[in-house]
């Protein structure tokens, strides 16, 4: 029953609505005609006055052709006069023709001669004004009104019998019309039918009822009846404001009845009673098939939370995506990848997949596969975080009834930090056997380079008298030495390099190789140093130490490229958490608390970001020529004395590298 008087309000709603629509269309349209109509008497009133202006354009010309021409005298018009008197016997609207004369001693005009009446008068005054035409209304009776136009007449030709008077004003044509006959002769053959007419004059703001024309189809009855369909136009005539103002009779609103708008009101009712009958016994039907599929659709409900409730327990992922890659359903734990259900479901897999062509890839698999599915295939996919996370992804095709494919299910395990554990356990080996190979290789190595410069020791001594020999003697010590060199830094990374571990003071153990440093680094590179005096005592082997600051500042300045640049070395104390050590290398062995720190900065050429997690492993070298054991060097003595490398770079601005040593709690 809501439904039904819900359609039975929303109906009647529609139909008042399309009933007051209509009504006020067809409204717009009465008027719309009814305008038309008044255009129409504007238009013939408009004539009218202008036919008036015309004809006294017209007599205004021959007065001053024949003043001018024939060398009339103005204070004798009556010959000039009587052509005019045809035109006031044939003209209804035109009373009298008036002729001023003016006197410029006095510079007022005065009427001295009337057409009508044909002898002098009593002079009357007139105004005359540089307008062509002038015009003013006077009430002769309560309801009769007379128009007075008055023409100024000029001196133009230089006339021989009165040159002073060139260019001057001499008289003036007074003209006066009955305003009623103007006007029912402007609209004679425009019918007048069903509208009241006011034709209201506005002189000086004043505003003068002319003429009234009550139609003639108002009966008795509503003879006082107004209607709200009204028109009012304005139109200029000399220097007045005229107004026409129109009213519709009560027969203009039966000759245009309102019709439409009552008709689309009754189908529109009509429409939804039948509406509501229809679905008041399709409601009927609806109730008794909806107690046949209830206990069905209970059943179904039931089936349907307890998968709910499945996918909602699965740690791994469940998703069920459309052939062109949609997600059409995805498990709340979606959520060990930072997203919510929300933010991917509807969206394309590519939200959070890394490989553009991800989708092409599993169709490809899927279809290869033979029974159309694939288990435990890695794919790259981004965390809400931005990182990059590793899954583990089974897949299957989803059927329709026919068979037909209509879109892909599977799973998703997150097993990145598995993966990353089993690269850091491999990256270990693989260093520890770096380690022990360098390291074999190294004191063999030295074993043997430690024969040669011994041999060459000997050589030297036997040869004193060779000077030729000694000569080669020095190249083999200086390149065997050398060599030592390299071994020393292989088992420096290592760990297995001799040692003399002591308390050390860092910005002492620095300060002692300035002099040394300068002499290494080329003339366009300004060394810039600033240690910190009274830091804690650390333990460690002062020429490590000592080694280690000047290869990370030739490193330094080699990054300038022959440019010319500032490498920047600074001392200090720093508490490190465990946050701050996560982003540190070589910072497993490390423990939060106190360090002191040496500090290289650059703002050299920067160390690419696929390079910098690889400048510390031998052999490694972002120069064109180089050993490659400088850095691996510094790894080598930071892990023996379990500090910690921060390295910061961009590529194209510069690196920091600050390396932290952990304070010395032992000593005395």
């Amino acid at each position: 029953m809501k439904k039904i008087s819900l359609i039975l309000l929303l109906g009647i709603s529609i139909s008042l609505t399309a009933f007051s629509a209509v009504k006020q269309w067809e409204e717009g349209q009465r008027q719309q005609q009814y305008q038309h109509r008044a255009d129409a008497h504007t238009a013939a009133l408009i004539a009218g006055f202008q036919n008036i202006a015309k004809q006294l354009e017209d007599m205004r010309y021959l007065l001053e052709y024949n003043i001018n021409n024939k060398k009339d005298k103005p204070t004798e018009p009556r010959e000039l006069l009587d052509m005019f008197t045809p035109i006031l016997s044939h003209e209804p609207a035109l009373i009298d023709v008036d002729w001023a004369v003016f006197d410029p001693n006095t510079g007022q005009a005065h009427i001295i001669y009337s057409l009508k009446h044909r002898n002098n008068i009593e002079k009357i005054p007139v105004t005359l004004s540089k307008h062509p035409v002038t015009a003013h209304i006077t009430q002769e009776t309560p309801d009769h009104y007379v128009l007075q136009l008055i023409s100024p007449i000029s001196n133009q030709l230089n006339p021989i019998n009165q040159p002073e008077l060139e260019g001057k004003l001499v008289a003036a044509l007074v003209t006066e019309w009955d305003i009623k006959t103007i006007i029912e002769q402007a609209l004679k053959h425009t019918p007048v039918a069903a509208q009241d007419i006011h034709i209201i004059s506005i002189e000086n703001n004043k505003k003068t009822e002319l003429y009234v024309h009550a139609s003639r189809s108002r009966t008795k009855a509503d003879k006082h009846v107004h209607t709200d369909i009204h028109y009012t136009t304005t139109f200029p005539f000399a220097n007045l404001t005229l107004q026409a103002e129109y009213e519709a009779a009560p027969k203009f609103l039966k000759d245009f009845p309102i019709v439409l708008a009552w008709q689309t009101l009754l189908i529109w009712l009509a429409a939804t009673f039948l509406l509501a009958w229809y679905i008041y016994k399709k409601d009927k039907h609806t109730e008794h098939v909806e107690k046949l599929v209830e206990e069905r659709t209970k059943e179904l409900n039931k089936k349907r939370k307890k998968l709910h409730q499945i996918i909602a327990n699965l740690q791994d992922i469940y998703y069920e995506i459309d052939l062109k890659g949609n997600i059409k359903m995805i498990s709340p734990s979606i959520g060990s990848l930072g997203y919510t259900v929300d933010e991917v479901l509807n969206k394309s897999m590519q939200t959070f997949c890394i490989d553009s062509d991800e989708l092409k890839n599993l169709l490809l698999a899927l279809q290869g596969s033979g029974d159309g599915k694939i288990h435990n295939r890695h794919i790259r996919v981004r965390h809400h975080n931005g990182s990059l996370r590793w899954v583990s992804m089974n897949a299957q095709y989803r059927y329709d009834e026919n068979r037909k494919v209509v879109s892909i299910e599977g799973t998703l395990r997150d097993f990145t930090v598995s993966k990353a554990q089993q690269e850091k356990i491999q990256q270990a080996d693989k260093l520890e056997l770096l380690g022990l190979m360098a390291g074999s290789i190294a004191h063999n190595f030295n074993n043997i380079l430690t024969s040669i410069l011994g041999h060459a020791s000997m050589a030297r001594m036997s040869s004193q008298s060779n000077p030729k020999l000694n000569q080669h003697m020095d190249a083999i010590e200086s390149s065997s030495t050398k060599a030592a060199e390299i071994c020393k830094q292989m088992l420096a990374y290592t760990g297995q390099g001799n040692y003399c571990l002591q308390p050390l003071h860092l910005s002492q153990c620095l300060g002692e190789v300035k002099a040394m440093i300068r002499a290494s680094i080329p003339e366009n590179i300004q060394l810039d140093f600033s240690f910190t005096d009274d830091l804690a005592a650390i333990r460690a082997d002062k020429s490590q130490i000592q080694q280690l600051a000047i290869d990370l500042i030739l490193n330094a300045a080699e990054s300038y490229e022959q440019k010319a640049g500032t490498v920047r070395t600074s001392t200090g104390s720093q508490v490190l958490k465990a946050q701050d050590l996560k982003l540190c290398i070589e910072s497993e062995q490390s423990s939060p608390g106190s360090y002191i720190y040496l500090r290289i900065q650059d703002t050299g050429c920067g160390i690419a970001k696929a390079m910098q997690e690889k400048i510390f492993e031998p052999f490694i070298t972002t120069k064109f020529m180089g050993r490659g054991l400088g850095l691996s060097a510094v790894r080598g003595i930071v892990r023996s004395q379990h500090g910690a490398i921060l390295l910061e770079s961009e590529e194209g601005k510069g690196t920091t590298i600050t390396v932290f040593f952990p304070v010395d709690n032992h000593q005395a």
